[in-house]
C-alpha cells in the first residue's frame, strides 16, 4: 500500500506562509494501514489512518516553516468495536501523533514507506504498532495470531501487515511480557519472517484469510509454531 506524505512548506507557498507555520487540511491524502500489539501478549489488532497531505517529505531547509498536517484514523482491536482516531504529522521530523477513546499513538515516518511506533491505553493497556503506505495499486492485508514453542516455555501472540512483497509487524509474549518488531518477504505463498531482537527466523505459508508456519530460535536451538488469519 503505497502512500505519500508531505507537509506544505512556506518554501513552496512563499506568497502565503508565515512565520510559525500552520495546519493544512486539504483535500489530498496518503493512507497506511497496519497492526497494533499489546505487551500483555494477549491483544493485538488494526490500525489504519490518513494523512491530508500527498507528499511524505522529511525536512525542509532551516528557517522554512512547515504546516502540520490532520491524520484521521481507526483503531480496532479483535472482537471489539472501532474506535475513531485524530491527530497530526509533523513533516520537520517525520512525527505522527493519533489518540481517541482513551488510547494515544506516537509514531515516526521512516522517509520511505511506513510508520512505527508506540501506544498506550486504558487501564495500562501499551504496546507496539507498524503500519505500511498504501494505495489504489497497492495492497495490504492485516493478520493477527499467536505463537509457541514446542516446549511450553514461551507463548504470545503477532500481528503482521502483508503489502506486495513485504511483511511488517510486531509481536509480544505473554510469559514473560518481552515484545519486539517482525519483518520479512513474501514469495507467491511462502512467507520468510525475521524476528527482533531475537535474531529467530520463522518461515510459513498464505492460504487464503490464514497463514501458519514454525519458527526456530537460532540462540537455544528451541523450535515452535504460529498461526493467524485476517484481523477481525
Amino acid at each position: 500500500m503505497r502512500i505519500q506524505f508531505a507537509a506544505l512548506t512556506c518554501l513552496t507557498l512563499l506568497a502565503g506562509c508565515g512565520s510559525s507555520g500552520g495546519t493544512n487540511g486539504g483535500s489530498a491524502s496518503t493512507s497506511f494501514t497496519g497492526v497494533v500489539s499489546a505487551i500483555d501478549g494477549t491483544t493485538t489488532g488494526a490500525l489504519s489512518f490518513a494523512i491530508a497531505t500527498a507528499s511524505p517529505d522529511v525536512g525542509v531547509p532551516t528557517g522554512v516553516a512547515l504546516v502540520q498536517s490532520s491524520v484521521t484514523g481507526t483503531l480496532k482491536f479483535n472482537g471489539l468495536p472501532a474506535i475513531q482516531l485524530t491527530g497530526t504529522y509533523e513533516s520537520t521530523t517525520g512525527a505522527l501523533t493519533l489518540s481517541g477513546g482513551g488510547y494515544s499513538f506516537t509514531g515516526t515516518f521512516d522517509g520511505q514507506s511506513s510508520v512505527q511506533g508506540t501506544f498506550t491505553g486504558p487501564n495500562g493497556a501499551s504496546g507496539g504498532f507498524a503500519t505500511t503506505e498504501t494505495s489504489s495499486s497497492s495492497t495490504a492485508s492485516n493478520y493477527c495470531g499467536s505463537y509457541a514453542r514446542n516446549d511450553l516455555s514461551d507463548a504470545g501472540t503477532f500481528s503482521v501487515v502483508i503489502s506486495g512483497s513485504s511483511i511488517l509487524g510486531r509481536w509480544a509474549s505473554s510469559v514473560d511480557g518481552s515484545t519486539g518488531g517482525l519483518s520479512g518477504s513474501v514469495s507467491g505463498n511462502n512467507l520468510t519472517i525475521n524476528v527482533s531482537p531475537a535474531g529467530t527466523v520463522a518461515t510459513g505459508t498464505r492460504s487464503g484469510t490464514t497463514i501458519s508456519g514454525t519458527f526456530t530460535d537460532p540462540n537455544s536451538g528451541g523450535s515452535g509454531t504460529w498461526q493467524g488469519a485476517v484481523c477481525q
